[in-house]
C-alpha cells in the first residue's frame, strides 16, 4: 500500500540502514520525527493456569 501511495508505515532504523528500500525510489523516508515508542500490555484471567509464566514473560516487555 505504501509503495501505492495510500499507506503509511513505522520500519525499524535497521530496517532503513540496510539498504532493503532502495528497489522503492518513490518511497519517502522521514527521519526527522522524534523517537517512537509503544506500549505493550499483557491481559490475562485471573485463574489462568499459567500464570506464573506470564508474569516472567512481562518482565521482558
Amino acid at each position: 500500500m505504501i509503495n501505492m501511495e495510500i499507506g503509511v508505515s513505522f520500519l525499524p532504523k535497521i530496517a532503513i540502514d540496510s539498504g532493503i528500500l532502495d528497489k522503492y525510489p518513490a518511497l519517502v523516508i522521514d527521519k526527522k520525527q522524534k523517537k517512537l515508542s509503544c506500549h505493550i500490555g499483557i491481559i490475562y484471567r485471573k485463574n489462568n493456569p499459567n500464570q506464573e509464566n506470564i508474569l516472567a514473560l512481562s518482565l521482558f516487555l
